[in-house]
């Protein structure tokens, strides 16, 4: 029996091409805080610290992966810049709504999931902080209080595709392996790791990344991952 679900965010519940929505990002950086400091290194500094967060094999929190090496390499003092990360996530990364774009049929399976008791997590690579993860969630026309987990840089000890990120995840929600499902886009990021822990797998591929040899237990849009999931028309094995 399925107890919980867990949904990869970009390309799964919201349209957000990578490397587009990486050059608005990063574009945005450098104009929010072009005048309080050298943006290039902060960029590069951003960059090192990512690294470390992916690199990261339960030691710490991502966030303390992140600082433990970005820091160092920051173009004014940490205490200096926090105020104004906070208000960048708060302001300025709302801008980059207009890359972005709602999936059809997310809206629908989270309310029907909601109503079948299910425990939702948003499995999002936990690069970021969690503000920013709800903004691309309201970007997707969904509400972040929906959700009883939402992997962020804050809370989480790994990123995808480790086995231990999944595994965390479903620590955190208090289910089983067996009673949890993992739907994503991308194979090796969000089914490899998953499928590796126990979990049913489901390839959303209305925006497919097919990059691993992984078979995936059932694969369609969100309206046959409902149809998968609760029944009803729409999905064919």
């Amino acid at each position: 029996m399925i107890h919980a679900l867990l949904l990869d965010l970009d390309g799964t519940l919201l349209e957000n091409e990578p490397s587009a929505f990486m050059v608005a990002y990063f574009a945005a950086v450098k104009r929010y805080f072009a005048p309080h400091c050298d943006t290039d290194q902060l960029l590069t500094a951003i960059g090192i610290g990512v690294q470390a967060m992916l690199a990261n094999q339960g030691t710490g929190t991502n966030a303390e992966a992140f600082w433990q090496t970005a820091e160092p390499r920051l173009p004014a003092p940490r205490a200096a810049l926090m105020p104004l990360f906070e208000e960048f996530y708060e302001q300025e990364f709302a801008t980059l709504a207009s890359v972005t774009k709602p999936v059809p049929g997310a809206l629908e399976l989270i309310a029907t999931a909601r109503q079948a008791g299910l425990k939702l997590a948003v499995a999002t690579n936990p690069v970021f902080p969690r503000r920013a993860i709800e903004h691309r969630l309201e970007w997707a026309g969904l509400d972040p209080a929906d959700f009883d987990l939402i992997t962020c840089f804050e809370t989480m000890h790994s990123s995808k595709p480790r086995p231990a990120y999944f595994a965390q995840i479903i620590d955190l929600l208090g289910v089983a392996a067996d009673g949890a499902v993992m739907a994503g886009n991308h194979l090796s990021d969000d089914l490899q790791g998953a499928q590796a822990v126990g979990l049913t797998t489901f390839f959303v591929d209305t925006f497919p990344i097919a990059d691993a040899p992984v078979t995936p237990t059932a694969r369609g849009s969100l309206h046959d991952l409902r149809a998968f999931l609760f029944g009803g028309e729409g999905y064919n094995e």
